[in-house]
């Protein structure tokens, strides 16, 4: 296992006078490579990059920790909900795609902040599917392994999806010890039956190998934030090096057990095995957490000014793909902070309400003499 990504890592180190640089979570898939990298290129200057809300954000703290253990040169780029205000309207239009997840501004603040620093940016993406280690992983094992579990997360997955409370009694007590008793938001009433996706999700279950069965499943369709991810590298002239996406470790990762990548305890049991052959179990075994913004009261504050700034009543009803009042009842009634669930709905409509404004009411502009002066809006 340790050979595999090993030379995965050294496919992309062959340049010695590239300056390389990893993006650096908390987590053991980037520091792994870190590691690697600094043993294929001992005497080249490694920097490390890791972008996080602040001093308590536990990547900022993990990354912090990794890079002192390796002996590499560590810079932190810190975005707090104020900056989304000019982030967001720089990010839909690099990536020209309204897409709701909210590292991406994230990442185009970690991109920018090594343009001219590095050539060559690695990074982790692809070893979670890989090796099993995302929560709808723990999900499947837990439905596969814990009996009457299934039912009631495909009821709790669905329900999360579709902004709606589970209906039998025992999935919504474990939804209220979990998210406590406030009800969630309902969706915008256009689109999909979200739910059919977690029975999709956990229908994996009740094959022989379900882990292998979701991994050709992922491989069959493009990853939106690994796509996402090379296009703002390239914005800032980076080439964005993803080692976890090599044929050769593909190929090991369908052929290794179901049994050897989650287990009743931890996910990625074999790459952490792998990993502490060179890095201290401090890293190793260190929890993964998920790239976010705190869903804090300054965050908010910074939809609620992103809404109002958004959907004004001037803007002409023909332009609009979001309904302004469907998103009103989206909105936090007094001062308290919103929910997870409230955010990501909330995320979604402003980032389709940026991407229409640049975009769809620009297209005469675009069609025009002076369309290469077009750029992102601001808000």
């Amino acid at each position: 296992m340790l050979e595999a990504v090993e030379r995965s890592v050294n496919a992309y180190a062959h340049d010695t006078t590239a300056k390389y640089g990893v993006s650096l979570s908390g987590g053991v898939d980037s520091a792994l490579i870190a590691a690697l990298l600094h043993k294929c290129l001992p005497r080249t200057q490694l920097c490390s990059f890791t972008v996080g809300h602040g001093e308590s954000d536990p990547d900022i703290i993990g990354a912090r920790q990794t890079s002192s253990i390796l002996g590499i040169s560590h810079r932190e780029v810190i975005v707090r909900p104020k900056d989304l205000i000019e982030l967001l309207p720089k990010t839909v239009w690099c990536l020209e795609d309204p897409g709701g997840y909210d590292e991406f501004p994230q990442l185009y603040a970690l991109a920018r902040g090594a343009a001219g620093k590095v050539d060559m940016l690695f990074s982790g993406n692809m070893c979670d599917t890989l090796f099993a280690g995302m929560p709808a992983h723990r999900r499947l094992w837990l439905g596969r392994h814990v009996p009457g579990a299934k039912r009631i997360l495909n009821e709790l997955r669905s329900a999360e999806l579709s902004g709606t409370l589970p209906a039998s009694w025992p999935a919504r007590a474990v939804h209220y010890a979990i998210k406590g008793r406030h009800p969630l938001p309902a969706p915008c009433s256009a689109g999909p039956d979200q739910s059919r996706l977690a029975t999709e999700e956990m229908a994996f279950a009740d094959e022989d190998s379900p882990f292998f069965r979701m991994l050709g499943s992922a491989l069959a369709s493009w990853d939106n934030r690994m796509g996402a991810q090379q296009v703002l590298a390239a914005e800032f002239g980076l080439r964005s090096c993803m080692p976890y996406a090599s044929k050769h470790l593909i190929d090991l990762a369908l052929r290794i057990p179901d049994r050897q990548k989650v287990g009743p305890t931890q996910v990625k049991v074999i790459l952490r095995k792998a990993a502490e052959l060179i890095l201290p179990r401090a890293i190793t075994h260190r929890k993964k957490y998920i790239q976010q913004f705190r869903y804090d009261s300054k965050m908010a504050d910074v939809m609620d000014h992103l809404y109002s700034r958004l959907f004004v009543s001037s803007r002409p009803a023909q332009s609009r793909i979001v309904s302004p009042a469907e998103v009103e009842r989206l909105l936090r009634r007094g001062k308290r902070p919103y929910k997870p669930l409230e955010i990501r709905w909330l995320w979604n409509a402003i980032t389709a309400e940026i991407w229409t404004q640049q975009f769809v009411d620009r297209r005469d502009e675009f069609l025009g003499d002076r369309s290469g002066d077009i750029g992102p809006t601001s808000i």
